[in-house]
């Protein structure tokens, strides 16, 4: 009798045991069956299947994550062993004593504690009551296991055999029904092809059909010959917060040269030594770095250019030549240094005391060990830093650095594309646009992309909403550029008055002028540290032409005109806007050669050596400061003109203002008319617009959404 037919038979029993499973669940669901908690997090790790997943590679990978920095101990059933109740495993102890599974980790990782116990609430509270204490406790083979609440419940299935296509038990190979899978936090995906589609993966994901709190991992655990350890295993693209590598140049051929080096030295090629990553914060340089070890898959040695800095002479050169030393045991492998900026500073500078420099000596042996490498050693060195001005040149040459990879700032259909990741765990209204939600964020890195969904849930959360909703993304945006409300700050008639023309001067400009950015919306409402702000969308370009600049320092100035015009009085309250306009104002004079008389010249030095040395004569340095002024000058008469021909108006949207205190782009169109020049501007209300009009004119030019702040004191 074959075993698919052994199975039909007993096709009722399977019947009765779905039942039994699904009444005992149901009892814990409906909190009839209660579950145990601890103050100190679990994490438990199963299965839905009778296993073949891939459940003790997991295990190391966590065990390898926590043990260094937690005190971490594994709870596990210890299958076939001899002993029965608590059993902690010790030096003596045998897989017949523990189990061949906790037997085999314990003897491999000598910096954790191994338990095996059949009950496992017995279990956690002997650990719980022993010494030394324990502050972190993984749970092997325990999904099924509910009398303990988890802090983070994992579920793993594999590529070719998913938990979805599968039975109950004696039919299939499932301990429950398919949809327990509900209960999971994260499901990993294993034993996946070499090589997969992105539709392969969307089809394996609607089938699964997660919910908004589940996230879902694929990964290539292989079982053969090669396995060695972490080499092989390398878990972290997998289970780290790796959203998306925005900007990013091409890493395959770094990659592709770990996994085959023969092909490039059996042609003479050598090794490249390394690739630095540069980039503003929050875009992914450190998650870029990990990618491609977790691609590569190859050992990866992480560490920080502040670990290298110590107070005593010797660690940091010593550390160096430890950390290339085991690098070079283990290649191919990875070396990857985080803010490097820390050790590889320029030498000589900032140096008072003429003495030995622990930085220096440190620098010097990362120097020399980068040279060091032969053409049979496979280590690259990657390293991360935003202040790629500051570092040292001898480490920036090739043959050390050999690619400097620039990771920008995401653009829109990569913002898309972040948003989507970064909104998975989070419960969303209907009205939610996330095309529209790429186009409010110009600039924003991924770091402040997740900054924001989190103040969203967070608003949601303070309104005793069930779900996000469109505008708390929209008041998240408005906290994180312009700063917390504060309705309860004392402003007199008089005050509110000037702040009302001040803000309708700067809508009123920016709505006559060609080149201004687009106004979203008006507040007098105070925020942060200004008492009223204007917000505007600015065009992504790629190139700023003489024209827009101007337009954008006449917007600018419109408030302190709009207060000339009304009141016939100025107030401190532009600070913040004759900030701007005179740090544009120099940019287009002395950086980017926008001034006729100063000419075509440039006195900006991208290596940072000018910082205590005029590169220009004193009667240069007086026609500059001339030459600012004028410009600014002109741009504020020009201001005044504007708001002098449509006084009228002005003063209509400043009394809107003081009534309503927020205004919007429609408020503007009704009292001025449709804007002559929005058909060449991202139409920010509908979404298919935006994404037209922005892809045309694409750009990382600014550095946040532009929100002109005034009235600051």
């Amino acid at each position: 009798m074959s075993m698919k037919m052994f199975r039909f038979l007993l096709f009722p029993f399977g019947v009765l045991y779905f039942l039994v499973t699904y009444i005992r669940n149901k009892f814990y669901d409906f909190n009839i069956f209660k579950s145990t908690s601890f103050n100190v997090p679990l994490i438990g790790i199963g299965n839905l299947s009778s296993g073949g997943t891939g459940k003790t590679p997991m295990v190391e990978y966590l065990i390898r994550k926590f043990s260094d920095k937690h005190n971490t101990v594994l709870i596990s059933r210890g299958y076939k062993r001899s002993t029965n109740g608590y059993v902690r495993a010790f030096s003596s102890s045998s897989p017949e004593s523990i189990g061949d599974e906790p037997f085999q980790i314990f003897k491999k990782f000598n910096k954790i504690n191994v338990v095996v116990d059949s009950n496992r609430v017995r279990g956690v509270s002997k650990i719980l009551s022993e010494e030394p204490k324990t502050d972190l406790i993984v749970l092997d083979d325990c999904f099924q296991h509910r009398k303990i609440n988890l802090k983070l419940n994992i579920v793993l299935t594999t590529y070719h055999s998913p938990f979805y296509n599968d039975f109950i038990i004696p039919v299939g190979n499932l301990r429950e029904q398919r949809n327990s899978y509900k209960r999971a936090d994260v499901i990993i995906v294993t034993k996946c092809p070499e090589l997969i589609s992105n539709d392969d993966l969307d089809h394996f994901r609607k089938k699964i059909q997660l919910h908004n709190n589940q996230n879902i991992f694929f990964t290539k655990i292989n079982y053969d010959n090669n396995l060695k350890g972490d080499s092989k295993i390398n878990l972290d693209l997998i289970l780290d917060p790796i959203i998306l590598v925005t900007g990013i140049a091409n890493s395959d051929p770094i990659v592709d040269f770990l996994k085959n080096p023969d092909k490039y030295t059996a042609l003479g090629g050598k090794i490249p030594k390394g690739a630095l990553l540069v980039g503003p914060p929050g875009t992914g340089k450190t998650l870029l770095a990990k990618a491609v070890a977790g691609e590569a898959e190859v050992p990866f040695f992480s560490l920080s250019g502040s670990d290298f800095v110590e107070m005593f002479v010797g660690v940091g050169a010593s550390r160096v030549r430890d950390l290339f030393k085991q690098a070079a045991q283990k290649s191919p492998s990875i070396i990857f240094i985080d803010e490097i900026d820390a050790i590889g500073r320029a030498r000589g500078k900032n140096s008072m005391t003429g003495g030995n420099d622990e930085r220096e000596n440190t620098l010097n042996q990362l120097l020399t060990e980068m040279d060091g490498f032969g053409t049979d050693v496979n280590v690259i060195v990657l390293a991360a830093t935003n202040r790629a001005d500051v570092l040292d040149s001898a480490l920036m040459r090739a043959g050390r650095f050999d690619r400097q990879i620039y990771v920008d700032l995401p653009d829109i259909k990569e913002r898309k594309e972040i948003f989507e990741v970064h909104i998975k765990p989070l419960k969303l209204s209907d009205d939610v646009k996330i095309k529209f939600l790429a186009q409010q964020t110009p600039g924003f890195s991924g770091a402040d992309i997740a900054n924001m969904c989190n103040e969203a849930a967070l608003i949601a959360a303070r309104g005793n909403k069930k779900a996000i909703h469109h505008q708390d993304f929209l008041d998240a945006v408005d906290r994180i550029v312009g700063g917390l409300e504060k309705k309860n700050k004392v402003i007199t008639p008089k005050e509110k008055k000037t702040i009302a023309f001040h803000e309708a001067g700067h809508a009123t400009v920016s709505w006559m002028l060609e080149h201004a950015a687009p106004l979203v919306k008006v507040t007098i409402v105070p925020r942060g540290q200004s008492l009223g702000a204007a917000w505007y969308l600015p065009a992504e370009r790629m190139i700023v032409q003489t024209e827009q600049m101007l337009d954008e320092m006449c917007a600018t100035l419109g408030g302190r005109a709009a207060e000339k015009i009304i009141f016939n009085k100025i107030s401190t309250g532009a600070l913040s806007d004759l900030e701007k306009v005179t740090k544009q104002a120099r940019a287009m004079v002395t950086v980017y050669g926008l001034n006729e008389k100063v000419g075509n010249i440039t006195y900006y030095d991208s290596s940072g050596n000018d910082a205590f040395v005029k590169p220009y004569s004193e009667n240069t340095a007086k026609t500059i400061d001339e030459e600012i002024s004028k410009m600014i000058e002109l741009q504020y008469i020009r201001a005044i003109e504007i708001l002098t021909n449509n006084k009228e108006k002005l003063t209509v949207l400043a009394e809107l203002l003081l009534e309503k205190e927020v205004i919007f782009k429609d408020d503007l169109t009704k009292i001025f008319g449709k804007r002559p020049f929005d058909d060449e501007l991202p139409e920010i209300a509908t979404e298919e617009t935006a994404e037209t009009a922005v892809q045309k004119k694409e750009t990382k030019e600014e550095d946040k959404k532009e929100i002109t702040e005034e009235n600051k004191n």
